[in-house]
């Protein structure tokens, strides 16, 4: 088993951790999520990494869309019947880009209601993702911005 945490980590459910750890087989499957409260400690074999962790997640195409107002600027990133997840981190950045003031877990909100509205489905998969280069203290994303994976 894997174990890794970060600044902050993004749970299945959709919580916010701070310093949250999150365990992990060796196929990249998150097994566990641990929120800390903030508060981490150094435990056995715990990996730690500068940014945000989240796991895999994609989008597929179900259903039609349920919004004739899709936001026109988003709509490039809707054409195809899946998003995966370097796709949604780009819709994020490009998100964020038009609503600088938004904070990281309300532009994650955003594209995600925008993806649902336009017929998608949110999928799991495995894989466990390290965003860097974001601007930690505001929570924001930035034009250096990566995705890499960990396990």
């Amino acid at each position: 088993m894997k174990k890794f945490a970060a600044n902050y980590l993004i749970s299945k459910n959709g919580s916010f951790l701070k310093n949250g750890i999150v365990c992990a087989d060796d196929n990249g499957n998150a097994l566990e999520f641990i929120d800390t409260g903030g508060n981490l400690r150094e435990i056995e074999l715990l990996e730690f990494h500068n940014g945000i962790i989240i796991t895999g997640i994609g989008f597929r195409k179900t259903k039609p869309s349920e919004s004739e107002n899709q936001d026109s600027k988003v709509k490039p990133f809707l054409q195809s019947n899946t998003i995966q997840l370097p796709e949604f981190i780009d819709l994020l950045k490009h998100i964020q880009n038009n609503y600088p003031e938004e904070k990281f877990p309300v532009v994650m909100k955003m594209a995600e209601e925008q993806i649902q509205s336009a017929g998608f489905e949110k999928i799991y998969e495995s894989g466990i993702f390290l965003l860097s280069g974001i601007n930690l203290p505001e929570l924001k994303l930035t034009a250096k911005t990566r995705l890499k994976k960990l396990a």
